[in-house]
């Protein structure tokens, strides 16, 4: 059996409704905003990972030029 919704709660209702339909839009664009920072700051760790690395091997190899 379906109940019957009271007038007060079909207004709240249609409230919520248009409540989400307005920000959905906008969540929507932030999420792809994130999304996108999100990969550049991705691609700059990976950058960053690869310049430590070389840094590692650098003063390894002065580290035995140095103490033998």
């Amino acid at each position: 059996m379906s109940k019957k919704l009271t007038s007060k709660e079909v207004k709240e209702r249609i409230v919520k409704l248009r409540n989400f339909e307005r920000l959905y839009p906008i969540a929507r664009k932030k999420i792809a905003k994130l999304e996108e920072e999100n990969k550049k700051i991705r691609s700059l760790l990976q950058l960053q990972s690869e310049i430590v690395e070389k840094l590692k091997l650098r003063i390894e190899e002065l580290e035995r030029m140095i103490f033998g």
